[in-house]
């Protein structure tokens, strides 16, 4: 496998260490990934390995593409990083339809909980009509 140029290194060092410093702050993984900076590292860290033609989550050598050499055309790599950006775009938003549902279905459990409350209370309701009137007829003789 290709050896990363050490300033990719070094920032993939850094973005590991901010990231275990917002752990230790109690951040969950979610919002480690909502952190502004982080992103911003992340990002950077993304179109660094595309320039230099590796890909950035496998950090392998991109398919069919040797790494740049200086001089050559960047038409390959500024439609590598359209397409990173664009795929992280599609990202962000399955991740925003994920959490819709996921609230969807805590509100629908909800519902459906205070709903089978509001049964059981109306059977309760209708049992103790049922005994007045029961006992109200024995009153009456019937």
């Amino acid at each position: 496998m290709a050896q990363l140029p050490p300033e990719i290194v070094e920032l993939g060092d850094n973005i590991r260490d901010l990231k275990e410093q917002l752990k230790a702050q109690g951040l969950s993984n979610k919002m480690i990934k909502d952190n502004e900076m982080y992103q911003e590292l992340a990002q950077q860290l993304d179109t660094m390995k595309i320039e230099a033609g590796f890909d950035p989550k496998t950090n392998k050598p991109l398919q069919g593409d040797a790494p740049r050499r200086p001089g050559t055309p960047k038409k390959n790599q500024a439609a590598s990083q359209r397409v990173v950006s664009e795929l992280m775009a599609v990202s962000d938003l399955l991740e925003e339809a994920i959490q819709q549902v996921r609230e969807g279905h805590e509100r629908l459990q909800r519902e459906r909980t205070e709903i089978r409350e509001q049964k059981e209370e109306a059977t309760r309701a209708i049992e103790e009509a049922e005994a007045t009137r029961q006992v109200l007829l024995q009153k009456l003789g019937r």
